[in-house]
């Protein structure tokens, strides 16, 4: 599965930041689009890799979840909020963007975190 999505983003504080995902397949030399119909897209934003004792998002610097705009053409959009960012230090912070699939048949679900990268928040000048 292919993706596409930079393994940095930059954002200024106070601003916003949408996040267009594609997914896709290779079928030959060609990419067809994946079907995500009824997937969970979760983006997360933490200042370090968590310990192992971690079990949730609490101490996360900013979190959310993706909005699915065309299952089958595998497109979804993580939008993080101006209140958001407005809220965080200018630093360098990592990402991830993790996948929880439906439970399949058998009563499993698949959890993949499968991109992560720098997140850059850059000072503001603007300030009102």
């Amino acid at each position: 599965m292919a993706l596409s999505l930079s393994p940095t983003r930059k954002v200024i504080r106070g601003d916003s930041d949408r996040i267009q995902v594609k997914f896709t397949k290779k079928n030959g030399k060609s990419k067809t689009p994946v079907d995500i119909t009824d997937w969970t897209i979760k983006f997360t934003v933490r200042k370090e890799v968590p310990a192992s004792s971690v079990v949730d998002d609490n101490d996360a610097i900013l979190t959310a979840e993706g909005t699915i705009v065309n299952a089958e053409e595998g497109i979804v959009h993580i939008y993080i909020e101006s209140e958001q960012t407005k809220q965080v230090e200018p630093g360098k912070y990592l990402y991830d963007l993790q996948v929880v699939w439906p439970i399949d048949d058998f009563g499993h679900q698949k959890v993949k975190s499968i991109v992560r990268g720098k997140y850059i928040v850059i000072g503001d000048i603007t300030r009102r």
